[in-house]
């Protein structure tokens, strides 16, 4: 089963010394392991939510930034949006980072 999963993901997180990173099918490195904790690849394989020093981002496929690393959260994106948390505010984010809906915290 383990193979079947490898065979169809591009890239899979690995840890070394407390750090993730990716490698892809033949073993190199893809994206540095320079993250504290990832989720791995979701949304058809295209984006990964990371962390850094307790802030959540995410990255593509490349090792791009493409939501800076500062929210305390980051939910699953669902329709190309997540629910994403920073100081006791909660947001609504595209795939891009942009908040497109904020809630006032209770």
């Amino acid at each position: 089963m383990e193979k079947d999963f490898i065979e169809k993901t591009d890239l899979v997180a690995v840890q070394r010394n407390n750090k993730y990173g990716y490698i892809d099918k033949t073993g190199k490195e893809v994206i540095p392991l320079k993250y504290d904790f990832t989720f791995g690849f979701f949304d058809n394989n295209k984006i990964a939510r990371v962390q850094i020093a307790n802030k959540w981002g995410v990255i593509d496929k490349s090792g791009k930034e493409i939501v800076p690393l500062q929210y305390d959260s980051i939910g699953l994106f669902e329709n190309g949006l997540a629910k994403a948390e920073l100081n006791n505010q909660t947001f609504t984010i595209n795939e891009q980072g942009q908040i497109v809906k904020d809630k006032k915290s209770d």
